[in-house]
């Protein structure tokens, strides 16, 4: 109890200190801005909060409301109009255990945040304030629902609960298995598993929505190809002749059962590559509204503007779609901190494909 009051007493001091004034343009004070976030949450011991500590979010985005650059937040609350509602759908399906384990990976990248551009820092801790707030108010009436309507017996909450981890929100893949047995049957069942995995991790971070859901679910195919050969997947769209308009088909992973030590060693991460790779193209033309200011950065029409530095792979030089897929790929890779599957370089061109995505995924 003492040490909740004295957080308080923290927080209150820390305000009186830097004042109460809103910023009105983006040259008030935003040299400090980076040192009074970086002290309000090791005031609060954020890093060490769960979902069910005290609710200290409210105050956190009052003092970014206060303390940063108008345009940061205004931006911010735009992106939440159109990001939250989905989120908190997505949220509403899975268990109370699963609240919490993405709750603890938005917490983590939230004190992660690092930027030099004070109006991006501003925007994105509130915009993942937020959605921490939304989560906690979620696993708050899960429970509150629980002490209102007890389950008979324990064995029976049990069930529920392990009904409810069953049916996150997911995408059916289609696993070709035919003519497969003994280990290769079996990789190809662990093959599935990844694809579940990965495809409830995106709708669960709100790359993927449940438009997208809808759309893909049942519309990835996995196949299977004998040996150690280098495959790759492939996307598919139909065009009106008339209209031109687009439609998604399919996505297809071709996939090597290859046995070496080596392959498998490295597999998941390959086959993350992989379906984030096709994924990308399916985002390209079908969720981004700005694909064409991407494309810019390395393209003057179709004639390439950068040099090898500017790629993730020497396989994004190919074509536009393919730099942007690739991209994509590597951004979603990189959330987790993974070791990458390859090696990416480091240059200004890289680092404007990164922020497409961090424009266009804000809450990541």
């Amino acid at each position: 109890m003492k040490k909740k009051y004295l957080s308080i007493l923290l927080l209150g001091t820390l305000l009186l200190h830097f004042g109460t004034g809103k910023a009105e343009n983006s040259d008030q004070k935003l040299d400090s801005i980076f040192e009074i976030q970086d002290y309000v949450e090791q005031t609060l011991n954020i890093k060490s909060s769960t979902i069910s500590s005290r609710n200290y979010f409210p105050l956190i985005k009052e003092i970014l409301e206060k303390k940063c650059p108008s345009e940061s937040i205004d931006e911010a609350k735009s992106t939440l109009e159109q990001t939250l509602p989905t989120r908190q759908e997505l949220i509403s399906q899975i268990s109370p255990n699963r609240i919490k384990y993405e709750f603890e990976k938005i917490k983590t990248s939230t004190l992660q945040i690092q930027t030099e551009n004070p109006t991006e820092f501003c925007k994105k801790k509130y915009i993942s304030y937020t959605f921490l707030e939304m989560m906690r108010n979620q696993n708050l009436s899960h429970y509150q629902n629980e002490q209102e309507h007890p389950a008979a017996n324990p064995r029976q909450s049990e069930r529920e609960n392990s009904t409810s981890q069953n049916q996150q929100p997911t995408i059916e893949v289609q696993n070709n298995t035919k003519n497969l047995s003994g280990l290769d049957l079996t990789f190809a069942e662990q093959t599935k598993q990844f694809a579940h995995e990965e495809l409830t991790n995106l709708l669960s971070l709100g790359i993927l929505n449940p438009y997208d859901q809808e759309t893909l679910n049942n519309h990835i195919e996995i196949n299977y190809l004998p040996g150690c050969k280098k495959t790759h997947g492939s996307f598919h769209i139909l065009q009106n002749k008339t209209t031109k308009e687009k439609k998604f088909k399919t996505l297809k992973l071709n996939i090597a059962t290859c046995n070496t030590a080596e392959y498998q060693a490295n597999y998941r991460a390959y086959f993350k590559q992989i379906l984030a790779h096709e994924l990308g193209h399916y985002i390209y033309f079908f969720r981004d509204q700005n694909s064409q200011a991407f494309d810019t950065i390395c393209r003057n029409n179709e004639q390439n503007t950068c040099n090898s530095k500017g790629f993730f792979s020497e396989y994004a030089q190919k074509s536009k779609e393919e730099d942007y897929a690739e991209s994509f790929a590597y951004r979603y890779k990189n959330l987790e901190k993974e070791k990458e599957f390859g090696s990416a370089p480091t240059s200004e061109t890289i680092h404007q494909k990164e922020n497409h995505f961090n424009q266009l995924f804000p809450f990541l």
